[in-house]
């Protein structure tokens, strides 16, 4: 890697290949083979330093593309076109078609493919022309760094980043064990660790676009099996590279774990985590299946524990969950207590009248994490 930072990390498969240009292959040889161009380092010049790395590595899977060379970039901007279309040009049926997309592993690519996907978006869908065009088009990225999100703000990106230091403060302070948990800050960080924070000085500033999610197929679920399987299967392990037999077994241990109240690997408070999400102002939910349904086994057919809170939350986000917002933590008796309030449409703070509308509207969060 031209980083040095990234030099001697081995990452998903145990080492890196970074192809360069060399005599002895010029048939393979190419003027673009321009490595590491992250949103960070688009240009070769870091531009952004919340994050001190350069991103992740250039050829993540060891695929020798050239995502520099302007006909790889054009080849990606017909692919898009074609899965974004892929109903009406397969089937002549346009329902098929896919609303939107999901950039992965976008700190491992040139920054530029990032660009012309949001470029496609906004020509061939208007998602820069109206908050409905936008919402029926989501794109979503994979955008780890703490970088990303300004990088897509300062390119006006047609995608949304991950709100990672909300993400961070749930998975921490809610999804730990209790003794964990109290160990790692108090819940005033689910107001002011955010992109966009919302405490009673902050919520009415300028609001960046984003996504919210605490789980993922790669992040508190492989990362949980892979534990698992080196604690109770397989002490040898190497990343993740498993066999079909240790994930059966270790799913078995999982599966167990989720319905036990103390557990040793299965994330705590969940129907918590997905009440705030999503009752929080400015920010999109994103959902994840192994939360609504068990991982292991056919599709959807064993739900979690969690499927009822969670499927109630979501049908009270449709009905109810409308206008302002006001959080604060309060301290009651040794326990700090959160409370979150959404007004309804036509009301903006809690002073508010609104209209007929706004009063079967509203709805509120109370929590603590201390048990």
């Amino acid at each position: 890697s031209e980083d040095n930072l990234l030099v001697g990390k081995d990452h998903l498969q145990g080492g890196a290949l970074t192809f360069l240009n060399n005599s002895t292959t010029s048939h393979a040889n190419s003027d673009f083979r321009l490595m590491n161009r992250t949103p960070t380092n688009q240009t070769g010049t870091r531009k952004y330093h919340i994050d001190r790395s350069n991103g992740g590595y250039e050829l993540l899977l060891a695929n020798d593309i050239d995502n520099s060379n302007p006909a790889v970039q054009a080849e990606q901007l017909n692919w898009l076109h074609f899965m974004m279309n892929i109903g009406s040009i397969m089937a002549n049926d346009p329902t098929a078609n896919f609303d939107g997309l999901r950039v992965d592993a976008l700190d491992n690519v040139d920054a530029d493919l990032l660009q012309i996907a949001s470029d496609y978006f906004k020509a061939a869908y208007g998602v820069d022309k109206s908050e409905a065009n936008a919402i029926k088009h989501l794109s979503y990225l994979e955008a780890w760094s703490a970088n990303d999100p300004y990088y897509n703000k300062d390119t006006k990106g047609a995608q949304l980043p991950i709100d990672n230091a909300l993400r961070n403060a749930l998975t921490n302070l809610l999804m730990r064990d209790k003794n964990t948990r109290m160990q790692l800050g108090d819940m005033t960080a689910f107001i002011n660790s955010s992109l966009n924070p919302r405490g009673a000085n902050d919520k009415n500033g300028e609001r960046m676009a984003n996504y919210i999610f605490t789980r993922a197929h790669d992040t508190e679920a492989q990362t949980i099996i892979q534990r698992i399987i080196r604690d109770r299967i397989n002490p040898n392990l190497f990343g993740y590279n498993f066999t079909r037999d240790e994930i059966k077994k270790a799913f078995e241990i999982y599966n167990a774990d989720i319905n036990t109240a103390h557990k040793t690997y299965a994330s705590y408070n969940l129907p918590s985590v997905y009440a705030l999400m999503l009752t929080n102002k400015d920010s999109v939910t994103r959902v994840y299946y192994g939360d609504l349904y068990r991982e292991d086994g056919h599709y959807m057919a064993k739900k979690t524990p969690y499927f009822d809170a969670i499927d109630t939350l979501l049908r009270a986000r449709i009905k109810y969950v409308a206008g302002g917002q006001d959080m604060e933590v309060k301290k009651v008796g040794n326990d700090g207590l959160l409370t979150s309030v959404r007004y309804g449409k036509g009301a903006n703070n809690r002073t508010d009248w609104g209209t007929a509308e706004t009063r079967t509207q509203g709805m509120g969060v109370i929590m603590t994490n201390n048990y």
